[in-house]
């Protein structure tokens, strides 16, 4: 390779898949050629590139070789099964599927994703139906909701807000009845009358000493659950809350609603529900929850595989070294992304090879609006 590049994989990968994208596969596959040394990042460009000119033939060779060093095949895999969908061979796509031993989120979209560019709406649609039933196999988790508020008079007492707080609560389950019961068999949410536990809890400090600089990993000390661990028990409630009062006299309001149950979507139409149900708004003027056409669409199912529940946990808690990093928006950065209408926006500002993953609500993207208000897990990752 020109320039002394020979021994650098990085630089040589980058440049494969450059040409790749270029459609300048000769190019390309002589910088792959003149490597001293590939790893996997450097195989897939190649199939990508053989894959962007029809060249299946040339790229089938390469994901074999793949395979006969027994280099990590998941990303040539994936390639392969995009190039296969793009030229119409649906057949060779289900078979690198079927061959596949692990099969995760990104595997199962390109085999959807497959079938819906050659105008195979059914099969797309009974694969998306497997894979959503397997979200019964989905591991007992939390996810956490922290609010923090200031005390605004100076004659507030946090033992009446305590009082309102379960007043309300106890009103709005009565509505929203189905956040208050327990999962049964893994299959559906039963036992309306268990109810949703609240806890309380005093802080040392004022809510300012907190917010000024905080530890990050404290903060799970305002949540009535360990949250994103994997809860042994799936008849745990549905939604757990907990008040912290500080010295201030300022409160933070801890929230944990199994992952199991719902995404993000439902908990954001339980605190809109139960806002407008609070301040006392009729309630033929309040829109409530759908709480049955997720289950109508995707029905559960009584045999599944259990042999992907261990694929799932690793999913779901993958272990590894993560940092956690605190983002501070004041109202002026809030309301300009409001203003210019942006639903999303991605900036790329290194060219190392990465992955970025944002999940999806899919209730506005069935046209039909059978999923409108819809409570549970209706999302999908984008990556």
């Amino acid at each position: 390779m020109v320039w002394g590049f020979g021994d650098d994989v990085y630089v040589g990968s980058i440049l494969i898949d450059f040409y790749g994208k270029c459609k300048e596969v000769l190019s390309a596959r002589k910088i792959f050629d003149e490597m001293s040394d590939r790893n996997a990042v450097s195989w897939t460009p190649m199939i990508v590139g053989y894959a962007n000119v029809r060249d299946l033939e040339n790229a089938n060779r390469v994901f074999d070789r793949i395979q006969e060093r027994r280099l990590p095949s998941r990303n040539a895999m994936i390639a392969m099964i995009d190039g296969y969908a793009k030229a119409g061979d649906m057949v060779s796509v289900r078979a690198l599927f079927d061959e596949a031993l692990e099969k995760d989120n990104v595997v199962w979209t390109e085999l959807i994703s497959g079938y819906s560019q050659n105008v195979e709406p059914n099969e797309a649609v009974k694969i998306f139906l497997e894979l959503v039933s397997m979200n019964i196999l989905t591991p007992s988790n939390y996810a956490p909701l922290i609010v923090f508020y200031v005390k605004r008079e100076a004659n507030a007492d946090a033992t009446q807000f305590i009082a309102y707080l379960k007043k309300s609560m106890s009103e709005i389950l009565s509505v929203l009845y189905t956040f208050s019961g327990r999962v049964k068999d893994n299959m559906f949410v039963d036992h309306f009358d268990e109810g949703a536990p609240l806890m309380e809890a005093q802080v040392n400090c004022s809510l300012s000493e907190f917010l000024d600089d905080p530890e990050i990993e404290s903060l799970n000390k305002f949540l009535p659950r360990q949250p994103f661990t994997k809860q042994l028990r799936d008849d745990l409630p549905l939604i757990v809350f907990q008040v912290s009062l500080f010295s201030c006299g300022g409160i933070a309001l801890g929230c944990c609603m199994s992952h199991k149950f719902g995404d993000g979507a439902t908990a954001a139409i339980f605190f809109s529900v139960g806002a407008a149900i609070s301040c006392g708004s009729p309630r033929d003027e309040i829109a409530l929850p759908n709480l049955n056409n997720a289950a109508l669409m995707f029905p559960p199912r009584n045999q599944l595989p259990q042999n992907n529940v261990s694929l799932l946990e690793s999913i779901w808690f993958e272990e590894g070294n993560y940092v956690t990093r605190r983002f501070v928006f004041d109202h002026k950065a809030i309301g300009n992304p409001k203003e210019q209408g942006q639903r999303g926006k991605h900036v790329s500002s290194s060219p190392r090879p990465c992955f970025f993953r944002q999940a999806v609500n899919l209730r506005p993207r069935i046209k039909s609006g059978l999923l409108d208000g819809a409570i549970g897990n209706l999302f999908w990752c984008a990556e």
